[in-house]
């Protein structure tokens, strides 16, 4: 059986994130998720669940890891966020 694990995840457009969801069920996780890449959206999705990790890509087009960071130290300080960075494959 796997383990539940809750996570909003801070990036830009939503197939951004298939890859760390992968992985994380790959770890033997049954994700419940939210994709957020707004302040507004951010902020929406911290005061309408609990969540047990946050983790967020550290460069977005209208948002970024500090920000969301601030944002989840003011909303939700007891929760940890977790900055990914991408990195390209090139063969």
């Amino acid at each position: 059986m796997n383990q539940p694990l809750c996570v909003l995840i801070v990036e830009d457009p939503e197939n951004d994130a298939t890859p760390l969801l992968q992985a994380l069920r790959h770890g033997g996780y049954e994700v419940v998720y939210a994709v957020v890449g707004t302040p507004a959206a951010m902020r929406a999705a911290l005061k309408s669940q609990e969540w047990d990790v946050i983790i967020s890509d550290y460069a977005m087009s209208h948002f970024s890891a500090p920000k969301a960071l601030a944002l989840a130290k003011k909303l939700r300080p007891e929760r940890n966020l977790l900055y990914i960075e991408r990195s390209e494959n090139v063969n």
